[in-house]
């Protein structure tokens, strides 16, 4: 010390990096990348899925993971992920009376907006005779069905209407006949022979 003098310790935060990163469809606030924050701040994150995409939760050290609005503590380096997935929905599809349906009975997941082709047949001796629940046109065998909530659609089948068997009836036992006749001319004309 050769004379007074005046000396100035000078500290400052230190800074820390947040990645912040997205799985799926969706958007953050802050945005996807890496931002640099001092230590200890408190960052408000916030997470919006795409359309028909649903929040799943955050990866990493957050506030609550579970909420799609939360904050992260900046008290190192870190790394927090957004996660997305799509939006599915159950349909189940039933039978009533006597007949097959494609896809096949039980619960089916499909995701949100698909539009399903389905389709209904008769056993032998019954009839469709419509479908119970939102489909396009109910009236139709082979129609479609979209998913936007979880469904349940029914085929409806009986049996098929006396009059309808009795004209196969009727065209069987005339194919017979005619089967019939036609053998009993072909004898006839090999007995002339």
């Amino acid at each position: 010390m050769d004379s007074g003098k005046d000396i100035t310790a000078n500290f400052s935060l230190r800074m820390h990096s947040l990645t912040i990163k997205v799985n799926g469809a969706g958007f953050v606030t802050p945005s996807v990348g890496d931002h640099s924050y001092t230590y200890g701040t408190v960052v408000d994150i916030s997470a919006t899925s795409d359309s028909g995409y649903k929040f799943d939760g955050w990866t990493g050290e957050v506030v609550d993971a579970k909420l799609a609005s939360t904050t992260v503590t900046i008290d190192s380096d870190k790394t927090i992920i957004a996660n997305f997935s799509r939006i599915t929905h159950m349909l189940t599809i039933e039978v009533n009376g006597a007949g097959s349906v494609n896809p096949s009975v039980g619960n089916h997941t499909y995701t949100d907006g698909t539009v399903l082709n389905i389709s209904a047949t008769p056993d032998t001796g019954h009839q469709f005779d419509g479908w119970t629940g939102e489909v396009a046109d109910a009236s139709l065998a082979s129609t479609t069905v979209i998913i936007d909530s979880d469904k349940t659609i029914i085929a409806n089948f009986s049996k098929a209407q006396p009059t309808t068997l009795l004209l196969g009836a009727i065209i069987a036992g005339g194919i017979a006949a005619i089967s019939g006749v036609v053998w009993l001319v072909a004898r006839r004309r090999r007995a002339r022979a």
